[in-house]
């Protein structure tokens, strides 16, 4: 009696085996191993974004590194996902010097000949060295790709 009520809650008929018994809860066992498998490698997966999401913003100077592990406790916390949103909201520290050239106070001759190549001029700063120092433009224009701009 005990064997029919067994088999039933395993999904079997009424009338299985033993042997067919034991194969059914063996695999229920496998299944349930590589479901937790599945589940540490998720959760290893899910640490592993929010690290690099941790690291990017470190990088990108939207959070000091002495704050790196709060924000990776905090991801544990809420997700990768919302920890990303809430990175992104984030604006990236701006050097006092950054901020004083993009107004205007420094001349002109000083932002220019911070840059070395072409690919490190803002895209709206580019547009207006094009137009206004051209021999600068060309200089820099041959040091990012080394051949002579012909404007």
């Amino acid at each position: 009696m005990e064997q029919k009520v067994i088999a039933l809650q395993l999904g079997l008929a009424e009338t299985a085996t033993e042997k067919e018994i034991n194969e059914k809860l063996a695999q229920l066992t496998a299944m349930q191993q590589e479901n937790e498998t599945l589940k540490a490698e998720k959760q290893k997966l899910a640490e592993a974004r929010i690290a690099q999401l941790v690291d990017t913003a470190v990088a990108e100077k939207r959070l000091d590194a002495q704050h790196k592990e709060q924000f990776v406790k905090l991801g544990g916390q809420i997700g990768a996902e919302e920890l990303e949103k809430t990175l992104q909201a984030m604006k990236p520290q701006v050097k006092l010097s950054a901020m004083l050239g993009h107004q205007g106070s420094a001349p002109e001759s000083v932002s220019e000949k911070t840059y070395t190549k072409l690919s490190e001029i803002p895209a709206d700063e580019l547009v207006k060295l094009r137009a206004e120092n051209v021999e600068e433009y060309k200089k820099l224009y041959k040091a990012e790709y080394g051949i002579e701009c012909e404007l």
